[in-house]
């Protein structure tokens, strides 16, 4: 069996910045992703570059980052060294761009010491930084980010206008050079049938709120982003208050609907959970996309007291426990555990659940059933 690359080992024993901080923040706010992009100067952008292009950004940019101390790089490591199932590992957690999963020749790239910063070169532009923060404090996340590109751009120099700010590849997305993804979890929401209505009122603040797993998901995994940016320059911070002020507002919409699912549609809510809870405990084949929505809502159901755990007792823990399934059961880990085949990973993630459902004791606890379940 060869050795996985370094790149890869490390990412995966490194815990998923996103889902970090459920236990001790709740499950709505997952985190944020900052994403910053630059261009060398005298260099075609990646759009218009040749292969011997690519080579010469790649080797100048790996030089110089990989002596900033604040960074903290591991080695660079090249994409085309990377099979489908390690680059479908990075994506699915949030590391990596669908756009830099797909790129191939002089193309690289290389985690901080903590996992949380992903550093890729010769994506949609020669530097795009990825900085993975968990839980709320978003404007803590912008602050470190912030200083953290200051750092780069005092050793680097970049492709600026005087008016324009950092040039990019597409002319619109001149500026800052900065963009803002916040990542939620709204079961409440999209049990409500709201997410759309959210969405629209996003849209007319110049915000896009998008599905977490892709937009051919229908929401159906019930986390999203909500994304600021990129801006002219001068423009980010007013646009990302208004990205943090609209996440705290669609928080407690959630708290809200959760809250009145409890008073007013209790018996939905717990036909839902069960629904779930059934399915995920004796399900002996679950598609990823099914498995992400059931997690959902049991998580939902942890959170609200109504799944327990006799191992676990504490709900915010088992929310984060729950969690963790999203990325240790998704495609890429499974196929990195040889899991490879579609059915059998199927058939593996369904086991999976069954061990840990028998581990951690699980009860479903409605107030409509005389005693808690026990499927010990």
């Amino acid at each position: 069996m060869a050795a996985l690359p370094p790149l890869i080992a490390k990412a995966q024993k490194t815990t998923v910045p996103w889902l970090s901080r459920i236990d001790s923040e709740g499950d709505i706010v997952l985190g944020s992703v900052l994403r910053a992009v630059r261009n060398l100067p005298g260099f075609p952008f990646p759009g218009w570059s040749s292969d011997e292009s690519r080579r010469l950004v790649a080797e100048q940019l790996s030089k110089e980052l990989s002596g900033i101390r604040r960074l903290g790089l591991s080695r660079f490591t090249d994409v085309s060294e990377l099979s489908f199932d390690q680059r479908r590992m990075l994506l699915e957690r949030k590391l990596i761009t669908p756009c830099m999963a797909a790129r191939q020749q002089g193309c690289s790239i290389a985690l901080n010491r903590k996992g949380n910063v992903c550093v890729m070169l010769n994506e949609e532009e020669h530097l795009v930084v990825h900085m993975l923060y968990g839980g709320g404090h978003f404007d803590e996340h912008l602050r470190r980010a912030r200083e953290l590109m200051a750092e780069i751009d005092g050793h680097i120099s970049f492709a600026t206008h005087e008016k324009l700010g950092f040039l990019t590849s597409n002319p619109h997305e001149a500026g800052d050079g900065l963009q803002l993804y916040l990542m939620l979890h709204l079961p409440a929401l999209a049990l409500a049938d709201m997410t759309e209505q959210v969405g629209r009122a996003c849209d007319k603040l110049n915000l896009q709120f998008t599905p977490l797993f892709g937009s051919d998901d229908d929401d159906e995994s019930h986390g999203f982003l909500l994304c600021a940016g990129p801006t002219p320059v001068g423009q980010s911070d007013e646009l990302f208050r208004r990205a943090i002020s609209t996440a705290a507002e669609i928080r407690r919409k959630e708290e809200m609907l959760r809250i009145k699912l409890i008073a007013e549609r209790p018996l939905e809510l717990c036909d839902q959970v069960g629904r779930s809870y059934g399915q995920l405990r004796y399900a002996h084949r679950l598609n990823y996309a099914e498995f992400r929505r059931l997690l959902s809502v049991l998580i939902l159901g942890a959170g609200l007291d109504i799944v327990r755990s006799d191992e676990v007792t504490d709900p915010p823990l088992l929310m984060r426990l729950l969690a963790e399934g999203l990325i240790e059961l998704a495609p890429g880990s499974l196929a990195l555990s040889k899991v490879t085949k579609e059915s059998e990973q199927d058939a593996a993630r369904a086991y999976s659940l069954l061990q840990m459902f028998r581990h951690l004791r699980f009860h479903f606890c409605s107030p409509y059933f005389s005693s808690p379940s026990d499927h010990e």
